[in-house]
């Protein structure tokens, strides 16, 4: 009988005490909910002991514990706690926490050096210091390499050394307009003998152009200023902190502001990230080569004109009976002419064309670092 009066004195308090417990303020939703049985560290760097319970209490609660009140769910004191089905929960991504801003890391793959921090920035601002939890500066690279391609011309100097080339003499019998030549007759520098249908009385001398000769190539080459569009700064030395995390998992600081919000491993050189949680990959350089450059500024042959007149005459030895200028319209001269011969000769608007100044080879990222990263969405 005095059995029987105390349990029902203890199952009447015990009511009484779940009627009165109420939320815990200070657990936030990021570190859960505890449900009726459940209790909360006063450790503020480690987490919730336990997380809801998935199977409906066996009995009253018996009252807070010595770690700090229990916190019961108004809706669930009489006993139906509400279990909760795994597929209903949000995915989780990126490292888990192990309470105070702290994260749950595993250690860096053996070759790879880290845990770090990586900052992105312009490189027209100034890269943030390594933060206390990060001290050590594991390199500094850059991302996004700006080159336009070389300017390039080319120009030639004024030609030397050209002089007319061979002057060729048409005979045209009745051919007014001189369109078709009978004849035509190679001249040299003295009185070359006329043709032997010397009854005809129509000449003209095209110009022959210039021959010989030479330009000097100028060329000129502006390479316009290769730069980065950010600066990578990565920051390692991080000690572990107090924390529970699972399996091999170190607890650690996670990255500071201003920095990204991955944490990642790293290695010089351009590599493929290892097996494991660190599977973003990212590539930075510290440097580039530049191979832009021209092509050979060159100079075709000199082309120009020939000036000079060509005298006609009824014999080498007799006075001239008239004159076809070189490169003019189409003469009529008197029949008898016998033989002809050229005056001094020049050359007028003599150049070389110049080569198409061309770009070539392009500036290039050189000494990659590559990080390795855990996926934060």
């Amino acid at each position: 009988m005095r059995l029987g009066l105390r349990t029902g004195l203890l199952l009447t308090a015990a009511g009484a005490l779940s009627g009165c417990l109420e939320p815990n303020p200070n657990l936030g939703e990021s570190e859960g909910t505890a449900e009726a049985g459940s209790t909360a560290s006063t450790d503020p760097t480690v987490g919730p002991t336990s997380g809801p319970t998935t199977t409906p209490t066996t009995g009253p609660t018996t009252g807070p514990t010595t770690d700090g009140p229990t916190t019961v769910d108004p809706d669930t004191t009489e006993g139906d706690t509400e279990t909760t089905d795994p597929s209903d929960t949000d995915e989780t991504t990126g490292p888990a926490s192990c309470g105070g801003g702290n994260i749950c890391v595993a250690e860096a793959p053996a070759g790879w050096d880290g845990p770090v921090v990586w900052a992105e920035t312009a490189t027209t601002d100034e890269p943030p210091p390594c933060p206390d939890t990060y001290p050590e500066l594991a390199f500094s690279a850059s991302d996004d390499l700006q080159a336009a391609p070389a300017e390039c011309d080319c120009e030639c100097g004024t030609a030397t050394g050209a002089s007319c080339a061979s002057i060729s003499l048409e005979y045209h019998a009745t051919d007014a307009a001189c369109l078709t030549p009978n004849e035509e007759f190679t001249m040299t520098g003295t009185c070359s003998t006329a043709p032997s249908g010397a009854n005809g009385h129509y000449w003209e001398v095209a110009d022959p152009g210039v021959t010989g000769g030479s330009c000097v190539p100028a060329g000129t080459t502006d390479l316009p200023t290769a730069s980065w569009n950010s600066a990578s700064t990565v920051c390692g030395g991080v000690q572990p902190v107090t924390g529970v995390c699972e399996g091999r998992d170190t607890c650690i600081p996670g990255p500071p502001e201003g920095f990204e919000a991955r944490t990642c491993v790293w290695q010089p050189g351009d590599l493929q990230c290892p097996d494991g949680a660190f599977e973003d990959r990212f590539v930075r350089h510290a440097g580039f080569t530049d191979t832009r450059n021209c092509q050979t500024c060159t100079c075709g042959n000199p082309e120009g004109e020939c000036d000079g007149t060509v005298t006609m005459f009824n014999s080498c030895s007799s006075s001239p009976i008239g004159a076809v200028t070189i490169g003019g319209s189409c003469v009529s001269i008197s029949p008898g002419v016998e033989g002809a011969r050229y005056s001094t000769l020049s050359v007028n608007n003599v150049s070389c064309e110049a080569s198409v100044g061309t770009a070539i080879g392009e500036a290039e990222p050189d000494d990659p670092y590559t990080l390795c990263c855990l996926t934060v969405e």
